[in-house]
């Protein structure tokens, strides 16, 4: 019952609106005729009204709360996703590129990947030697991603960033995605999800 919280906020704005219209009802013709004053049964009419839009509120604070968090079980299963999807375009370039990296160029080691150009390796089309010259004849592979995917739990630009170095993901990072050179692993980069 997850979507429950939904239900309750489209039925509590439904309820609040047909208060608040009934309450106006009631009220604006005695104020055209210039008399402010209520009746009994009106005063009596609008403490019901009011205790229903507190009624109201507590409902949609309640909702609000639950669909938050919602979200945030959204955004950690899209994070597991993108991983899950990087990781194995990461395991074909590398099949298809003779168990290099994506950024390691041909003669370098995994060490001298280059954050953009890995980037570019899994965005664009490179031959078997990784390098992207359309006039060479030969056979090209990729693109093996669209666009490279943000982490959610990282703000502005920085979350579809990638740091590279060895060992594991630094506590302080602060970019989306760290590539372990040491184990060949991309890993999130906030400190929350590193572990993933």
């Amino acid at each position: 019952m997850k979507y429950a919280p939904v239900v309750c906020l489209i039925l509590g704005v439904a309820v609040g609106a047909a208060v608040v219209i009934a309450a106006f009802a009631v009220w604006h013709p005695a104020c055209e005729a210039g008399n402010t004053a209520l009746s009994p049964e009106e005063v009596e009419y609008f403490r019901a009204a009011t205790k229903a839009m507190q009624r109201l509120e507590t409902m949609l604070k309640s909702a609000e709360a639950e669909l938050t968090e919602v979200s945030a079980e959204a955004e950690e299963a899209c994070l597991m996703s993108d991983l899950q999807t990087l990781r194995s375009q990461i395991e074909l370039y590398r099949v298809q590129h003779n168990d290099r990296y994506p950024g390691q160029g041909a003669g370098e080691t995994v060490e001298d990947v280059d954050p953009a150009d890995f980037v570019a390796d899994l965005t664009g089309m490179t031959n078997a030697a990784g390098t992207t010259d359309p006039d060479d004849g030969e056979v090209y592979y990729g693109p093996y991603l669209r666009s490279f995917p943000t982490n959610p739990f990282v703000d502005g630009p920085a979350g579809a960033q990638v740091t590279i170095g060895s060992g594991p993901v630094p506590p302080d990072r602060t970019t989306g995605w760290y590539f372990d050179t040491n184990t060949g692993v991309l890993h999130a980069g906030d400190a929350e999800h590193s572990d993933l």
